[in-house]
């Protein structure tokens, strides 16, 4: 779970019982501690390793099957960025993914709604802006 962003942990953490941040603290010093003394990891009982991974694997299916409410394409980006994250790693495999995503949005505008490049362009940067305020 260390390959992912903080709220992915933090998440984990959560289901695990912890009850504040402090919780990736601990699992960042725990990794920190099996990157320098990988000998230890021969300690770890494997069967809760497997518990962990066969955890890991149903949330994963679990939030493509979320996915696919979104449609057939957002199904398809998601399991090519899954595949290009495993064949990649996870900071290549998203760009990658997300340069995907925007050439084919590119192409629809351009090629099927037959907009100006100007317009795609203006139309992809207000809709970062609005993005943005609805954080806020």
């Amino acid at each position: 779970m260390t390959n992912l962003d903080g709220l992915a942990k933090s998440t984990t953490n959560k289901l695990a019982g912890a009850m504040t941040k402090f919780s990736v603290l601990i699992i960042g010093s725990v990794v920190c501690f099996f990157t320098f003394n990988p000998q230890y990891l021969d300690y770890l009982p494997k069967f809760s390793l497997a518990a962990i991974m066969l955890f890991t694997g149903y949330k994963m299916i679990a939030g493509l099957v979320h996915v696919t409410h979104y449609g057939p394409y957002a199904l398809m980006l998601a399991c090519l960025t899954a595949g290009l994250v495993f064949q990649v790693g996870i900071f290549e495999g998203l760009l990658v993914a997300m340069a995907i995503h925007a050439i084919v949005h590119f192409m629809i505008y351009t090629q099927h709604e037959h907009m100006p490049v100007k317009s795609v362009v203006k139309r992809y940067f207000d809709s970062l802006k609005n993005d943005r305020n609805n954080l806020q």
